[in-house]
């Protein structure tokens, strides 16, 4: 009995003395670290980490920082290069397969970019359609039946698959938008009026649908050109004539910028009859029209520009234009490029330019200057807009041999 109490008492002597040193050890590698973290990478063969209960064992492990261990640990960890390489789920899994063939790899560029193409929202307008086409294809037929007409303007946003569009023909202006939506396997295309006439947006859309579903019940387009009759007016003696535009001419006078923008479309209707260019002038009309170019409410600037541009076609009136000192530098300003929704104000203001530079070229540079008008002459060649470009070109001829 004593020979094996002795015996029980020297094990557990070597066991305290063990487990001391350990400890030791332990919390010098604790003291060489910054922070604390639970879990020592020991050897669970070591006899010492069995040689000591459960408690005193995870009360030593938990204030060690594994990172300060790296000297002590047992290294006993090899790697397994027998292993193949790790398998990658199905969710890590590349989105598309690799490709070396050119072709497969400009396939797989357009499917990203038609994969831009918004989802179908909760709400459609009814002016639309579905189409089994590609976004691509989509986008080539909307542009050729926008480009046709040429009292359209437009932008493509390229991230929402959508058109914005102007229509503007006399006092007749729309503005409308297309969009294009993913709906499972095939698009829906979707055309909505922001503002301004219904009669234009209709043909506008008709025309795009019967372009991509020839097959569909459509009915016959009526022509632009034909699509809104312009008002004729009655014939009236000068005298009357007279009286009635002086009513207009107050209403381009007054405060009210409404009451102002009407006044600009009558003008902009009156100036398509040839007869009553001379009867505008006589009536103090271009003038005000001159005026009216720079309120920008209500497309008002617009549509005094478009009848001005009328207007210029006639040489009494194109003496009246130059010598206003306020309406060859307003003109200049406005020949240049700018936003989609002015295309065709710019562009009348560039056919007005070039009406009044054929007969008058000498005078508009003697009013302008020379630096004024090569500044100009020199930027025409770098103008976007073709039919901007195509009136200014004409003015440009006729400026050039007075420079």
């Amino acid at each position: 009995m004593d020979g094996g109490k002795q015996d029980s008492e020297r094990r557990d002597e070597i066991a305290f003395r063990e487990f001391s040193e350990f400890n030791v050890d332990v919390m010098r590698a604790a003291a060489s670290g910054s922070s604390h973290h639970s879990g020592i990478p020991l050897d669970v063969n070591d006899v010492s980490y069995h040689s000591v209960d459960l408690d005193m064992r995870f009360r030593s492990i938990q204030t060690v920082n594994p990172a300060s261990l790296s000297e002590f640990a047992p290294q006993h960890y090899e790697p397994n290069m027998t292993a193949g390489p790790p398998t990658l789920s199905r969710k890590m899994g590349p989105t598309v397969d690799m490709v070396t063939d050119s072709k497969n790899l400009i396939d797989i560029v357009l499917s990203s970019t038609e994969a831009t193409v918004p989802e179908k929202p909760f709400y459609i307008g009814p002016s639309h359609f579905e189409c089994s086409m590609s976004i691509s294809e989509i986008k080539k037929h909307v542009e050729e039946q926008l480009n046709q007409m040429f009292e359209v303007s437009y932008k493509f946003y390229e991230s929402e698959s959508r058109w914005e569009g102007v229509y503007m023909r006399g006092s007749s202006r729309c503005k409308f938008e297309v969009n294009v939506y993913s709906d499972g396997a095939s698009f829906v295309v979707e055309g909505n009026r922001l503002s301004g006439d219904s009669l234009p947006f209709r043909n506008i859309y008709r025309s795009i649908k019967m372009s991509m579903t020839p097959g569909s019940e459509v009915k016959p387009v009526t022509p632009m050109s034909e699509s809104i009759p312009l008002p004729v007016s009655q014939d009236l003696s000068a005298e009357d004539s007279l009286q009635a535009l002086n009513v207009i001419v107050e209403m381009a006078r007054a405060s009210q910028l409404d009451t102002r923008a009407e006044a600009a479309k009558i003008f902009c209707d009156l100036s398509l009859q040839q007869n009553m260019h001379d009867i505008l002038c006589d009536a103090g009309c271009l003038a005000v029209l001159v005026d009216l170019m720079t309120i920008d409410y209500d497309c008002c600037n617009q549509h005094a520009a478009c009848a001005l541009a009328n207007l210029s076609a006639s040489r009494s009136c194109q003496d009246l234009l130059v010598n206003n000192a306020s309406f060859l530098p307003t003109l200049i300003k406005f020949t240049v490029d700018g936003p989609y929704d002015s295309s065709e104000m710019r562009r009348e203001c560039a056919r007005m330019l070039a009406n009044i530079c054929a007969g008058l070229a000498p005078r508009v540079v003697g009013n302008l200057g020379v630096d004024a008008m090569s500044s100009w002459v020199s930027g025409v060649a770098n103008l976007k807009d073709e039919r901007l470009k195509m009136h200014a070109e004409r003015a440009r001829q006729y400026i050039l041999p007075c420079m």
